[in-house]
């Protein structure tokens, strides 16, 4: 999975050939409560472990020490390399990375 940014959209190759744009402003409600909403049920830890492996590569967050579920459903979770992450329902965003756009409150 090959993740970049164009246009001011960020875009997903998920597979070859496929170009998958991923915007905070999604074209529908149901699009936008797919990817955004609250993170699915579960552990917090196990839930916010899984999709941050969907979204990243293992070396960027080899295990999910610490998970908390947030006030909106997202899940706020740090691994053992430092790294932080807020998780939803299928989008993980890396907070050095938010923080370096700067967006506040990753």
């Amino acid at each position: 999975m090959i993740r970049g940014m164009a246009g001011g959209m960020l875009f997903i190759i998920a597979a070859p050939g496929v170009l998958r744009p991923v915007s905070p402003l999604a074209q529908t409600p149901q699009e936008f409560q797919r990817l955004f909403g609250p993170a699915p049920d579960g552990a917090a830890s196990v839930v916010a472990q899984r999709i941050i492996r969907q979204n990243f590569d293992e070396s960027d967050c080899p295990l999910v020490v610490a998970a908390q579920r947030l006030g909106d459903g997202s899940i706020a979770a740090q691994c053992n390399n430092g790294e932080r992450y807020r998780v939803t329902a299928s989008i993980a965003m890396r907070c050095s990375a938010a923080a370096a756009l700067g967006i506040s409150g990753c």
